[in-house]
C-alpha cells in the first residue's frame, strides 16, 4: 500500500504540471491570460511531462505488478487535478486578472466555464460583483 501511495504521489507532480500546461493551450482563443510559449505549445509540453508517467506505469504492468500500476495511476490522477488547480489559482487568481476579466466580461466577452470551475467560489463571487458593478456603470 505504501508503494502505491509513494509512486502515485511522485508521479502526480510531473503529471499535474503536464495537465496545467494543457490548460494553458486551451486558453488560446479566449480572453484568458496565458504565457506565449505555453499557449502555443502547451499541449506538446504537457504530453512531454505526462508520457514518462504513463511509460513508467506501463512498465510496471509488464513487470507483473499490475495492481501497483493501477493503484498508483488512481492516486496520481486524483491528486494531480488538485495540484494543477492550485498552480492555476496561484498564477491567475489575482486582482489583476480579476480586473481584466471584469472589463472583458462587462464589454460582452465570455469567460470559459471550464476555467471558472477551477477558481475558488470566493473569487468567482467577487468577479460576478465586479462585472455587475461595471455593467451598471456603463449603462
Amino acid at each position: 500500500m505504501s508503494e502505491i501511495l509513494f509512486l502515485g504521489l511522485a508521479l502526480s507532480i510531473p503529471y499535474s504540471i503536464g495537465l496545467w500546461l494543457k490548460w494553458q493551450a486551451l486558453k488560446g482563443d479566449t480572453v484568458l491570460s496565458a504565457g506565449a510559449v505555453t499557449q502555443k505549445h502547451g499541449d506538446t509540453l504537457g504530453w512531454l511531462f505526462q508520457l514518462p508517467c504513463y511509460a513508467l506505469l506501463i512498465s510496471y504492468c509488464f513487470g507483473s505488478q499490475i495492481g501497483l500500476a493501477i493503484g498508483a495511476f488512481i492516486v496520481m490522477w486524483f491528486i494531480s487535478g488538485g495540484i494543477a488547480k492550485i498552480i492555476e489559482r496561484r498564477a491567475y487568481q489575482t486582482d489583476k486578472e480579476l480586473d481584466l476579466l471584469a472589463d472583458m466580461s462587462s464589454s460582452g466577452h465570455v469567460i470559459p466555464q471550464w476555467w471558472l470551475a477551477l477558481m475558488s467560489e470566493e473569487w468567482k463571487t467577487t468577479l460576478r460583483k465586479e462585472v455587475a458593478a461595471r455593467t451598471i456603470d456603463e449603462e
